[in-house]
């Protein structure tokens, strides 16, 4: 194998465009990755998505290159990349919160399912991180909660149903990104965790992981000094990934980083840097997910590595050896594309499941006597932050038109009432304004704890009465308002989530959730 082939396979790239073009075929003749990721600029609905797939593994197969390693962050609840079309899954959390190990095992199996029928063999999923700061801005609802051997359960039957249908499962962010402050697409952050309370929480459920077969981890670019005193990040980080996951916890899989274009790597180390460290530290795929001029650096800087005597080949060939025992295990070789496998794909079955799941999530953290509410209200008014209409918007065609079909018959008058997700006292003057006039009150709430304008918002519509508290992501707000007398969780507000939390607040179902974080 020459070095050119070889280095390239190392990687795995992100692209633009939603069809196969010249530049597709360029790219691939150019980098000869291992692999390619999907997100959102990719995707317009599932056919689509199966079609440009089958065109990248065709081109690959046309060049000589072995098949594409595709993958895709489908996590569920606020990180999915496939919009309309599929199945829309919950959150890490919000399965956590149905307390049952066989909500992890459907959801997997379902996203596995769906997954291999558009053509993708990989999932960047699950987060395993154990999540025990509140204010953490980036993990949250993706992480199946804060004690560590509930994360492990979760974790291991997630990996092994996903596995056992047919994608590759990858444990992300070794050796741990839920106990940051800081969100590593902006910054570098720092945990000054020990060796010990690492190995009694944070690497709990990554032991887990491995023990279940997982094929791949992820690293975190955070910086763990007591652990590696030079400061370094996991990612890049000998005694991290060498010592920790492929020596203390003897993972022989495939290690990839997380995306190179990361503040807290893009911003401080240079191509040079990243290739000799992380490949040197143990990791065998780099992912640089959308600059095309730091993908040609890192390929170029691997040969110059090798040639230089500063990486050895010998590495670059046991890497490679592991992403192809990927390829074997999970029959890539005899892909096939097929139009009749897409009908899977947002199946009734698997939105019923999904419908059920999101019943036995929904928690009802607090009620003094609000719910249920009458359906005779003549209005309800409705509150919602402007990140997550706009985010609903994209998925759903608006959040208006989902929360009209949704409330439909329910009630006389639907006023939905966007607001900034930081709102003004000016702003929260005209909402409470508006809620005032209204017989029945709901207000979403969206990361309380990191934007204190929805605390006023929230206590001056309490004064009103007869209000619904609803924290639309992480159940960590209600520690900002603990006064209000009707607080709900939905640990996500997908399609499904609020089709079960309307039934919920009208009394047709009962919410069978318990909050999974303390």
């Amino acid at each position: 194998m020459n070095l050119d082939f070889l280095s390239g396979q190392l990687l795995m790239v992100g692209f633009n465009g939603t069809e196969f073009s010249k530049e597709h075929e360029e790219l691939l003749k150019t980098l000869k990755p291992s692999g390619i990721i999907l997100f959102k600029r990719n995707i317009i609905n599932p056919e689509q998505l199966a079609k440009l797939i089958d065109e990248f593994q065709s081109c690959a197969k046309k060049l000589g290159l072995p098949p594409l390693l595709v993958s895709i962050d489908y996590e569920g609840g606020i990180i999915l990349r496939i919009g309309r079309g599929a199945t829309t899954l919950p959150s890490l959390m919000a399965i956590s919160a149905t307390r049952r190990i066989e909500s992890a095992r459907v959801v997997a199996e379902i996203a596995a399912k769906e997954l291999k029928a558009i053509g993708i063999n990989m999932n960047l999923a699950p987060v395993v991180d154990v999540n025990t700061n509140p204010v953490n801005p980036i993990i949250g609802v993706r992480s199946f909660g804060d004690d560590p051997i509930e994360v492990a359960a979760f974790s291991e039957a997630y990996i092994k149903s996903l596995q056992s249908n047919g994608v590759m499962a990858v444990a992300k962010h070794f050796p741990g990104h839920g106990d940051t402050s800081v969100d590593s697409h902006l910054d570098l952050p720092v945990l000054d965790l020990s060796l010990d309370e690492m190995v009694r929480r944070e690497l709990v459920p990554f032991k887990a992981a491995v023990e279940a077969g997982v094929s791949s981890v992820m690293t975190a670019h955070i910086a763990y000094p007591k652990v590696d005193e030079s400061g370094l990040p996991a990612t890049l980080s000998k005694p991290i990934v060498g010592g920790l996951l492929r020596g203390l916890l003897g993972f022989d899989g495939v290690v990839m980083t997380d995306a190179l274009e990361m503040k807290a790597i893009y911003d401080r180390f240079e191509p040079r840097e990243i290739v000799t460290l992380a490949l040197n530290a143990g990791v065998d795929l780099l992912l640089p997910c959308s600059n095309y001029d730091l993908m040609v650096a890192l390929k170029d800087e691997i040969i110059k590595g090798v040639e230089a005597g500063r990486i050895d080949k010998n590495k670059l060939i046991e890497s490679y050896a592991r992403i192809e025992n990927l390829r074997r295990n999970f029959n890539l070789y005899s892909y096939k594309f097929s139009s009749e496998a897409l009908s899977i794909v947002g199946c009734e079955a698997h939105r019923k499941a999904v419908f059920e799941i999101a019943v036995n999530s929904i928690t009802v953290v607090k009620d003094e006597g609000v719910l249920p509410l009458s359906s005779g209200l003549r209005s309800l008014g409705v509150a919602v932050p402007d990140r997550l209409a706009r985010r609903i918007g994209e998925e759903f065609g608006g959040i208006e038109a989902l929360l009209e079909r949704e409330f439909s018959g329910k009630c006389g008058e639907l006023k939905v009432l966007v607001y900034p997700v930081n709102p003004s006292r000016e702003d929260v003057d005209r909402i409470t304004g508006e809620l005032e006039a209204c017989d029945g009150r709901i207000v979403f709430t969206y990361n309380a704890l990191l934007n204190h304008g929805q605390v006023e918002l929230v206590n001056r519509v309490e004064k009103l009465g007869s209000a619904v508290i609803v924290a639309s992501r992480d159940p960590y707000d209600i520690k900002a308002f603990p006064q209000v007398k009707c607080f709900i969780a939905t640990y996500g507000l997908e399609a499904p989530q609020v089709e079960a939390l309307v039934k919920v607040l009208f009394g047709e179902l009962q919410a069978g959730g318990r909050l999974p974080v303390s």
